[in-house]
């Protein structure tokens, strides 16, 4: 104890002064005993062995990581923008000084005066956690713009999972320099993962590089890819917790593997993806509810400065679930957080109650614990409305979702990547694109969790397939993802869905739904193609994306069925007005298949053509958008006879019509994302008005897009053509529109009858 000592205590200057004066004979660089902050309670001492390496000669485990992982040089100008006290900003601040570099630490993090300080000090190095992320990105866009960041070099996170759009927005801002690791002070083990990786395998936290990562149940029994439990590590550096020997075992298995008490699951290539951590788990009406995929989604939202999540005690379920939101402007509504969870991960744990603080306490060492974060009194419960309701409108969190798809696209898919897919008779996709957006998870959008999806819903699916629309992207999204995973999670058996729909949700599989049979509409005694035991016979013809398809769902006489490419099936690829979106003639010739539901093949493949005309009408929506844009923009860059064009009675009619026919199609079409997500009985009726409207709508635009831009709209130069294409393309898609006219009359009737 320094200035003096109490009982239990030793003066530090007396043992100062006990100490020898001139250098030891055996000098050693000793090692840093440093305190676990806990998640129950009392901290833990972590200790190491020391090293019996001479003073001067030891390299720590931490620096060769730095040279290999960071690029770690003299030269390097390292600022920390977290507290010493905490283990990861001392090990690396003492790490680069070990090679020579220089260290800037910051007193008290703010998030313009870190930005400040990398300009100021030409900062080429940094370690930081997603809270400083998330506060950097809330800062407004002039005021991130006004500092210079391009001295930066590679920065890395870790202490918490980061939210994936958190990330995204990061790389997307400081490009792919940002890595993360996962580790404890325990030393265990090392995960690590560049930007590179994270964007082919995003949430994961990486592979280990010093030790084998285990899931093993509660048993410690070893766990297959893609199962969740906890995390431990094999063959990694021992320690043990200073004087608390049960600690110590708690910590380890049977087998000698060692935790730090976190939940998680491993995919077939080794990167980890981690849940929470175990002690966190709220337990509600026995289902286990993992706080940090719910402070994940509400950290992201604009209006939210900072949230926890925990779990109150409740009568009846045994916990509550209870969200603690500080809004980034108090003035708002303080009274209650209005937070919508329940509408961008609709199968995710709903918080009940909430509070809305002035701040959160956020000590970068601090676990949660029962005195960091009490359950406020109640205030006013959140959640859904009792039965089916209509919104029509997209949520906050779906529109920030909508924006980031529209800014990731404008990058991503320019309409030089459409053109180069027009231009090249080889090529019938994008196949960077279509990598690029298996990456960002929208093909597994609505897809469950547990089978490899993000588990949005279809709300959030309308919304990408919107921007989809917008941008014309020149890949086979809808075929895959509106017919075929549709067809799956509607009639797939288990073991069907398990099979395929990861597959999809990670891009490896291209889908295709064979219905037609040549002109005409497709009725049960028009169906020429029949099945004989497992194999299937007959000719489908045209089939969008057919011939890059690897699963193709058949129309037969009797049902719907799932073929896959190769043996038995034959393509011939056709000429469309729009090449970008392929099709082909398939021809069957005993082909194996596999029944797909137990529903005859006209009603199960109205049934998937519904809820694909939903999603087919958000993106002819997105395109009728552009298309009004574009002429928009055109009449008033546009002069003739010194006024700009569009303050002419001709061009101002256009675009009136436009706009009209684009927001009925909207309306139109939000109605029938309303029926889809909510499973009404209105959905057959929905589905065919916003196909027939939004249909119209974007050929409408279309065409009037051309006539507006005069004869500029008419040469191959102008990007009117490629919507006027696709606009055409889409509308042959699931069946002519005359059939779902009449099918609009069809459903008003039997409602009148009823």
């Amino acid at each position: 104890m320094v200035d003096g000592a109490i009982d239990g205590y030793d003066a530090y200057e007396a043992a100062r002064d006990a100490m020898p004066a001139t250098p030891i004979a055996d000098p050693s660089p000793g090692g840093i005993l440093l305190y676990s902050s806990g998640t129950t309670g009392k901290p833990k001492g972590v200790k190491h062995a020391l090293s019996d390496e001479p003073f001067g000669t030891n390299v720590s485990p931490l620096v060769m990581l730095g040279k290999g992982l960071y690029g770690f040089t003299p030269e390097m100008v390292y600022l920390s923008p977290a507290p010493l006290y905490h283990a990861a900003p001392l090990r690396w601040s003492m790490a680069v000084q070990q090679v020579g570099g220089t260290v800037v630490v910051m007193e008290h993090f703010d998030p313009e005066a870190a930005l400040a300080a990398i300009e100021r000090y030409r900062v080429t190095h940094a370690q930081w956690v997603p809270t400083h992320f998330i506060r950097l990105l809330k800062l407004p866009p002039d005021i991130r713009a006004r500092y210079d960041v391009s001295s930066l070099k590679a920065v890395w996170h870790a202490a918490a999972p980061c939210p994936i759009p958190v990330k995204q927005a990061m790389i997307d801002w400081w490009g792919p320099i940002i890595g993360e690791y996962y580790a404890g002070t325990e030393g265990n083990g090392f995960c690590a993962i560049s930007s590179a990786e994270w964007l082919t395998h995003k949430g994961s936290v990486g592979r280990n590089l010093t030790a084998q990562t285990m899931i093993c149940d509660e048993d410690g029994t070893a766990l297959p890819p893609r199962t969740e439990g906890d995390v431990y590590f094999a063959g990694g550096g021992a320690f043990e917790y200073h004087k608390d020997p049960e600690r110590t075992a708690e910590a380890a298995n049977a087998q000698g593997w060692t935790t730090l008490g976190d939940v998680g699951w491993l995919d077939e290539e080794g990167y980890l993806y981690l849940t929470d951590r175990k002690s966190f788990m709220i337990i509600s009406g026995g289902v286990n509810i993992y706080p940090a995929e719910i402070e994940n989604l509400l950290v992201t939202h604009p209006k939210v400065a900072d949230v926890a999540v925990i779990g109150a005690p409740d009568d009846e379920m045994g916990e509550r679930v209870v969200a603690i939101v500080c809004p980034a402007d108090p003035s708002e509504n303080r009274e209650q957080p209005r937070r919508r969870t329940q509408r961008v991960y609709a199968r995710q744990p709903q918080p009940r109650q909430g509070a809305a603080p002035h701040r959160l306490s956020r000590r970068v060492a601090a676990a949660r614990d029962g005195q960091a974060l009490q359950a406020p009194a109640p205030r006013r419960i959140l959640g859904a409305c009792e039965g089916p309701c209509m919104n029509f409108d997209y949520s906050d969190d779906q529109k920030f979702l909508k924006d980031e798809a529209r800014k990731f696209l404008a990058a991503q898919c320019g309409s030089d990547r459409v053109r180069a897919v027009l231009d090249d008779p080889g090529t019938a996709y994008d196949a960077a694109l279509w990598k690029a957006v298996g990456a960002q998870g929208w093909l597994g959008a609505a897809i469950p969790e547990e089978l490899g999806g993000l588990g949005l819903g279809h709300i959030e699916l309308c919304a990408i397939a919107e921007e989809l629309g917008r941008a014309c992207a020149p890949i086979p999204f809808a075929s895959t993802v509106y017919f075929v995973a549709e067809a799956l999670m509607l009639y797939g058996s288990d073991t069907q869905k398990v099979k395929w729909l990861p597959r999809i949700a990670a891009g490896d599989v291209i889908g295709a739904f064979a219905t037609s049979e040549g002109a005409g509409p497709v009725t049960a005694r028009s169906i020429r193609t029949t099945v004989s035991g497992r194999t299937l016979t007959g000719e489908k013809i045209p089939v969008t994306d057919g011939d890059v398809a690897d699963l193709i769902v058949v129309l037969a006489r009797d049902g719907l069925y799932l073929v896959e490419k190769g043996a038995g099936v034959a393509i011939e690829v056709l000429e469309t007005l729009d090449p970008t979106r392929s099709a082909a003639r398939l021809t069957f010739t005993d082909a194996p298949c596999e029944r797909l539901g137990t529903d005859d093949g006209i009603t199960a493949m109205q049934a998937v053509f519904d809820r694909a005309a939903v999603l087919l009408a958000f993106e002819q929506l997105g395109g009728a958008d552009r298309c009004l844009e574009m002429a928009k923009g055109y009449a008033l860059d546009r002069y003739a006879f010194g006024r700009q064009i569009g303050g002419y009675q001709a061009i101002k009619h256009k675009l009136a019509d436009m706009y009209v026919k684009t927001e009925l199609a909207r309306s139109n079409a939000y109605y029938g994302a309303w029926a889809l997500n909510a499973g009404a009985a209105e959905l057959p009726l929905a589905a065919a008005t916003a196909r027939v409207a939004a249909s119209d709508a974007y050929w409408f635009a279309s065409k009037e897009n051309i006539q507006t831009h005069g004869g500029m709209g008419f040469t191959w130069e102008s990007d009117c053509h490629l919507y006027y294409r696709r606009s055409r393309r889409l509308a042959l898609v699931a069946g002519a529109l005359a059939a779902w006219r009449e099918r609009i009359v069809g459903q008003l009737e039997m409602r009148n009858a009823a």
